[in-house]
């Protein structure tokens, strides 16, 4: 990784016990044949490359063993399709569990994908598809799938495989889900966060083991009564949607302004989905310091200003076992910077 080439050599397919290959921010335009030929190779990187073309693959003799690859990852390639056109006769079709086509330029999937027949994880997030490709409702044995920040507008029925567990579709134009999603049995988690919904199909009663569902700025204005039945559901996320009020902090006690040339910024000691949580001082006090990332307007768990109001107006309620909110940071640098300072724990 990180070096100029944009080639490898024939005698490439003398390392016979490959089985890990990193090419990461180089310079190749075309996926190296000399890598099919690497029969034990499990893993392959491309992130980052200049890559436009993925060659086919001779087919090997009835008589060779074939050991595939499992995890492909062509992030940020500049790809405009996936050009597998013959998946049948790639060495590597039956052993890929694992797929990542985020943050390219792709809006649709070839009929030979269904091929993928030992695929289990499959994203694209962030790329061009504004509908859900069909082609992935075939794949029996997928069990993870993200389109986070596409332009989706359109699901089908029986799109979705049967063997979905988690599920991600945060930041997209979907106005509606399938009846068919009630067949996903085994879905655990399904982020829906920045869609257009406004309410879930009934079917959805049938995903019993529905652990954490997140629904933040959607247009619902009635939660299903059989939501709250779901035997194993822990985790909600509902705000900004007409069903559920802002959070009021006008009379909240923590509702605090601190001024960002008061705070005093240390270590980094955590990182999620919305920001970044470092350690600090405040008064010459330790205080834990959470920045939301910049220029994300949705996150998985709904809007940072729900998430800042919420945290202020649950207040100093510590017999809740919750983490207090001491204030809100004002007056950063950089005027989008969204942040508020917490107890140190």
């Amino acid at each position: 990784s990180d070096n100029l080439i944009s080639s490898l050599p024939d005698e490439f397919k003398l390392l016979t016990s490959l089985k890990v290959a990193f090419f990461s921010n180089c310079k190749f335009t075309t996926f190296p044949k000399q890598l099919g030929e690497c029969n034990l190779l499990e893993m392959i990187a491309f992130r980052s490359n200049q890559m436009q073309f993925i060659p086919e693959t001779k087919k090997k003799n009835e008589t060779e063993e074939v050991s595939g690859v499992i995890s492909l990852d062509f992030k940020k390639q500049g790809l405009t399709q996936v050009i597998f056109r013959d998946l049948n006769v790639t060495p590597h079709v039956e052993s890929l569990t694992r797929l990542d086509f985020s943050d390219n330029l792709i809006s649709s999937l070839p009929d030979e994908f269904k091929l993928l027949t030992s695929l289990k994880v499959a994203f694209f997030s962030n790329c061009k598809f504004t509908t859900f490709p069909k082609q992935l409702g075939e794949c029996n044995l997928l069990e993870m799938i993200a389109f986070r920040s596409n332009q989706m507008q359109f699901i089908p029925e029986n799109s979705f495989p049967k063997s979905l567990r988690w599920l991600i579709l945060t930041d997209n134009l979907i106005t509606e889900l399938p009846t068919s999603i009630g067949l996903c049995t085994r879905l655990q988690k399904c982020m829906l966060a920045g869609n257009k919904l406004t309410t879930l199909p009934d079917s959805m009663s049938n995903c019993k083991k529905l652990g954490l569902l997140r629904l933040a700025v959607n247009n619902i204005t009635l939660l299903p009564s059989w939501l709250f039945q779901l035997p194993e559901l822990a985790f909600l996320g509902v705000s900004s949607n007409p069903c559920v009020p802002p959070a009021s902090i006008e009379h909240a006690k923590n509702n605090v302004d601190v001024k960002w040339s008061d705070l005093s910024l240390g270590e980094q000691r955590g990182q999620g989905t919305s920001g970044t949580v470092y350690e600090g001082t405040f008064n010459n006090e330790p205080i834990a310091i959470k920045l939301y990332k910049q220029g994300m307007m949705i996150t998985s768990d709904g809007l940072p200003s729900d998430e800042i109001n919420c945290s202020i107006a649950a207040g100093l309620c510590s017999r809740f076992n919750l983490v207090q909110t001491l204030g809100k940071i004002i007056q950063h640098p950089n005027p989008l910077q969204n942040g508020l300072i917490l107890n140190y724990i």
